[in-house]
C-alpha cells in the first residue's frame, strides 16, 4: 500500500475537503468584491468594518448588521480608488474601477 493519500482521498474518520471548506466558511470572515463599487462581507455580524486610503487614513466605518451584508462603496463617494477594507481580523486592498 502507498505510504501517501491522494489530495482528492479524504483520510479515515476525517471530514471529506468539501465539510472543511463549508465548515471554516461559515466561521471565517469573508470581504470580496462584486462588481466594480460593491463589496460583500460574510460571517462579521456585529464586527465593524473600516475603510482605509492606501496612506492609512480612516474614510469610513460602519457596523456589520447581518452575517451576509452588501455595501456600496460608491455610495461612500472615496476620493481613492485603491482602498484597504478591515472586518475583524481580515483585511483586504481593493483596486476599484473609474
Amino acid at each position: 500500500a502507498p505510504a501517501y493519500v491522494l489530495a482528492e482521498e479524504a483520510l479515515p474518520n476525517e471530514p471529506a475537503m468539501e465539510e472543511k471548506q463549508e465548515k471554516a466558511d461559515k466561521e471565517e470572515i469573508v470581504i470580496k468584491m462584486a462588481g466594480n463599487k460593491t463589496v460583500h462581507i460574510l460571517n462579521a455580524k456585529d464586527f465593524t468594518m473600516e475603510v482605509y486610503s492606501i496612506t492609512g487614513e480612516k474614510l469610513h466605518s460602519q457596523l456589520v448588521e447581518s452575517n451576509a451584508q452588501s455595501v456600496n462603496l460608491g455610495a461612500l463617494h472615496l476620493n481613492s480608488k485603491c482602498i484597504i477594507i478591515r472586518v475583524g481580523n481580515k483585511t483586504r486592498k481593493l483596486i476599484m474601477q473609474a
